[in-house]
């Protein structure tokens, strides 16, 4: 699997006019899913933040599915860079490198504090959700999986948590999802990861409190984006997830920005150890 920034297209585009970033302080997007990554492309863009001292980066990456042994590209950042030069007080940046590689994501990172200085928002969207079943999935698989859907989410909090200390505060935001909420099948070891991610968020969040660092979980509902259209849905699927929508619109990657910016500004502040489901009334949470 390749990941890298999508480009924003269509209804995303128009979206640049009323997203803000939420921060004034440099902020990194860890992404390798493509489900809701092109609308996070907003999320770096500054449009409205005439004040803001530092400008945000995005760190995309490359990775290799799990069925597969070789890598593919799925989008170039060169036509989203393009578009936004010129347009912000400050232009977004772009750094590749493999999640999967522990030791390449914390360099790319330093990178970003020795530019920047520190880190004072992260949001981990990296995720893989190609679909399998119990009697198929081998050891080296589940590896590969968690390696994306997991691992990177713990080291790259590890890694910025000393600077969110010395800056005084911070937030982290880890992208899990309502899958396991819903006890969905054709995915167990995806839905195990998101699960895991909401655990491993609480724990953060009680640990890094004392440093005023938040952290908080996103959990999305079923994001209809071309790879989820492509692959998986069915017109059946899809009447039957609206069924259990209590708003009868489908979601779209755009739906999910303006929680992601809440939960990275100060409106929040005294939120922290909180998934924050945004599914269209799917899953019930209290």
């Amino acid at each position: 699997m390749s990941a890298r920034l999508a480009m924003p297209t269509g209804s995303t585009l128009s979206a640049k006019k009323e997203i803000a970033v939420a921060t004034a302080k440099p902020a990194v997007l860890i992404s390798v899913k493509r489900s809701i990554k092109t609308s996070f492309a907003l999320l770096i863009l500054p449009s409205r933040c005439e004040t803001q001292s530092k400008f945000p980066v995005t760190i995309s990456a490359q990775t290799a599915m799990p069925s597969k042994k070789y890598i593919t590209r799925r989008s170039n950042p060169a036509k989203f860079l393009i578009e936004c030069k010129g347009k912000y007080k400050h232009e977004p940046t772009f750094l590749e490198c493999d999640v999967t590689n522990t030791k390449d994501l914390k360099a790319a990172l330093q990178t970003t504090a020795d530019k920047q200085g520190a880190i004072s928002v992260l949001v981990n969207n990296a995720a893989n959700d190609t679909r399998h079943t119990l009697g198929e999935f081998t050891s080296e698989q589940w590896d590969k999986t968690m390696n994306v859907n997991l691992k990177p989410h713990f080291f790259t909090a590890q890694e910025v948590a000393e600077g969110m200390k010395k800056n005084g505060g911070g937030s982290i935001i880890n992208f899990s999802s309502i899958s396991y909420m819903m006890g969905n099948e054709g995915y167990p070891v995806y839905a195990t990861a998101k699960s895991a991610i909401t655990g491993l968020t609480r724990s953060l969040a009680r640990e890094l409190g004392p440093f005023n660092i938040r952290v908080n979980a996103i959990m999305p509902g079923w994001v209809l984006t071309k790879r989820q259209m492509d692959l998986w849905a069915t017109e059946e699927g899809l009447s039957k997830h609206l069924d259990r929508q209590c708003l009868k619109e489908h979601l779209s990657g755009s739906d999910i920005v303006g929680g992601t910016l809440f939960l990275a500004s100060n409106t929040s502040k005294m939120m922290t150890s909180q998934a924050l489901v945004i599914d269209g009334g799917v899953v019930v949470t209290g």
